[in-house]
């Protein structure tokens, strides 16, 4: 199981100041209130709120392909940042692991059960033109990212909605795999775990890729 969520940290919403006066007090718990508050300035305050909520967000999908009827009411998703790179999330008895990517003002989270194994994750995200869709770029993103680690053409590969959650087909079958899908501003991104692999190649290494996240000084880039 996993979920993904993508940030464009340079999008209007995300600016300070743009959000509602309450908006703090309905998504983040207390304990996460004062971490925002304790950031060393504005710009790194903005940054760590928008990595609370997408750890969140990612944290969401993930439970809700276990529950299909559990609502996102983001102050019930308990999040504890471990530095930059990453997040702990405790929601409903259970535990999750947060991954952050952060390049070029966006930022992608990547939830899984804690302790899941990591090797057959792939995940990834990029700037797309929004041309075809912020949705068909990140259903794009995902075939190509997938085909390149299975060895094949991505053309053998789609993107269907199961039960309104995305599902992988190769040449028409259902792959045994999960898959989450996100988009915002100029970003899409996908995150995938398969269970069986095409032929019995093996997958590449995991293209989780952690960076660390610009200090104050450095602003977002």
């Amino acid at each position: 199981m996993l979920g993904n969520d993508v940030i464009d940290l340079r999008d209007a919403e995300t600016q300070l100041g743009a959000q509602h006066p309450r908006f703090d007090g309905r998504v983040f718990r207390s304990a996460e209130r004062a971490v925002i508050a304790a950031a060393a300035c504005a710009e790194s305050a903005r940054r760590t709120r928008w990595a609370l909520f997408a750890a969140k967000e990612a944290s969401y999908k993930l439970v809700r392909r276990l529950d299909e009827k559990i609502p996102f009411v983001p102050a019930r998703f308990a999040v504890t940042l471990a530095g930059h790179d990453g997040a702990r999330v405790t929601h409903g008895g259970r535990s999750l692991e947060v991954a952050f990517e952060e390049r070029a003002g966006g930022l992608h989270a990547v939830a899984s059960l804690a302790g899941a194994a990591s090797s057959a994750l792939l995940a990834a995200f990029a700037t797309v033109d929004g041309g075809g869709g912020e949705g068909e770029a990140a259903r794009a993103l995902a075939r190509a990212g997938i085909a390149s680690a299975l060895g094949i053409d991505p053309a053998r590969l789609a993107v269907v909605r199961e039960w309104r959650l995305p599902a992988l087909l190769l040449d028409g079958e259902r792959l045994d795999a999960t898959l989450s899908l996100s988009h915002h501003g100029r970003f899409a991104g996908f995150a995938c775990r398969l269970a069986t692999q095409d032929g019995g190649r093996r997958l590449a290494s995991p293209c989780v890729r952690i960076r660390r996240a610009p200090t104050c000084a450095e602003g977002v880039r």
